[in-house]
């Protein structure tokens, strides 16, 4: 509807056109106000100016200007986390995911004094960036996460809750990444001194079949349900040793052909809970006694295949007093015997040096290179001489004949699977 009203103009009244209260009040509601003839929005209105791209400060560097001015724009963000309008608080926590290296910054710095309204949102943006896939947000969230569990406070117990939370779903994605790239995780057998022996648990392998890089490698320390890892291959490295130094439930760990310096054994003193460490043909010496005396296995240490010495060997035993040590030179036969008192075979493994030469289930041995063994333990001791390669001479009885073969010693194969 419209009203008439009149204007002079040429001295003669022309009717005029003006709105009617309902369109006015609807002008007025949109916050149009005539100033000189011109329609104005107030700011309340109008979007707010956006934030200086990443670009700008990217370019800026560490101590620029458009840096300084986005992190001042994002403190207001936060800020409107608790404004009385919807549409402010959504607008706001979009601002803080869209910058999250700064937001972080941001985060740090705010949370300690927040309100439970803003700090509920800052946890769950803390959330959302933990589950990041780039490394330098997720692990700057997470940090901020449990900073902030630590304190006992409502805003504390949200950020415990979430790290509960996420956890289950950090793993589950770290364990689909790494077996889509060739590792393997399950429930499996862990060998120590020449027996195995199952573990029940779930546990991670990687070796030459793995293809993942540094970024999958780091998905490792997710594994918070993993209590065996066995590592094998010249492909394992620095990254590898300092991810699995990050399950601090870990219970078991073999390595195998792997390269490995003291700074990297070295990061194994975080595996507070390890029991049994066993270090397969890695070209380690008596350089290292000082590393492995820090580590904190707890019930065994099985050496085999490396260049430590019986002295460095006697050493570790002096000083790691409780602990099973076992240091052989790395030759295998591959017989199994079912009591440790005698050296009666009872299993030959399949393609070994002992199924080459032709021992059977039954032979009882009786001499390692001339030298007469009666327990398994004598068995092993002999055997613990010779490296992979070296062929020894075995006599034993088969029923009431005494026989004689030579074997040529191999690797300890790996664990079955």
């Amino acid at each position: 509807m419209h009203s008439e009203l009149t204007f002079k103009q040429d001295g003669r009244h022309h009717p005029r056109r003006t709105p009617s209260v309902s369109t006015s009040v609807a002008v007025v509601a949109c916050g149009l106000l005539p100033c000189f003839g011109i329609l104005t929005a107030p700011a309340a209105c109008q979007s707010p100016p956006p934030p200086p791209s990443s670009q700008q400060v990217a370019a800026s560097g560490p101590d620029g200007n458009d840096k300084t001015e986005l992190v001042s724009f994002l403190q207001t963000q936060v800020s409107l986390l608790e404004s009385p309008s919807y549409r402010e608080r959504q607008q706001a926590y979009w601002h803080l995911q869209r910058h999250p290296i700064a937001t972080l910054r941001v985060i740090e710095a705010s949370l300690p004094g927040a309100s439970l309204e803003v700090g509920s949102r800052l946890v769950e943006l803390l959330t959302e960036f933990a589950l990041s896939d780039s490394v330098a947000v997720s692990d700057g969230a997470t940090a901020l996460l449990q900073s902030s569990a630590q304190q006992l406070t409502s805003i504390g117990q949200l950020a415990n809750n979430a790290l509960s939370s996420m956890a289950d779903i950090q793993e589950q994605r770290a364990i689909d990444l790494l077996v889509l790239h060739g590792a393997r995780i399950g429930p499996r057998n862990f060998g120590m001194n020449g027996q195995f022996s199952p573990i029940g648990e779930l546990a991670l392998t990687i070796d030459e079949t793995f293809t993942g890089d540094e970024s999958v490698v780091y998905r490792i320390k997710y594994l918070k349900s993993i209590e065996t890892v066995f590592l094998a291959g010249s492909a394992i490295g620095r990254t590898h040793f300092e991810a699995v130094a990050q399950l601090k439930q870990l219970r078991n760990l073999k390595l195998k052909h792997v390269t490995i310096d003291r700074e990297e054994l070295r990061l194994l003193r975080d595996l507070t809970n390890l029991e049994h460490l066993g270090i397969n043909y890695v070209d380690i010496d008596d350089s290292y006694v000082d590393v492995l005396l820090e580590l904190p296995m707890s019930q065994s240490l099985r050496l085999y295949g490396t260049s430590i010495s019986d002295a460095g060997a006697e050493r570790l035993r002096q000083q790691l007093d409780g602990l099973e040590i076992t240091c052989l030179r790395g030759g295998f036969l591959g017989v199994g015997t079912e009591l440790l008192s005698n050296t009666v075979v009872d299993r030959v493994t399949p393609g070994s040096a002992a199924d080459e030469a032709g021992l059977l289930p039954g032979d009882e041995l009786t001499h390692i290179q001339g030298e007469p063994i009666k327990t398994f333990m004598d068995l092993r001791q002999e055997l613990g001489k010779f490296v992979a390669g070296e062929e020894v001479t075995i006599r034993f009885k088969r029923g009431q004949q005494e026989m004689e073969v030579v074997a040529r010693l191999k690797e300890e194969p790996d664990l079955p699977r």
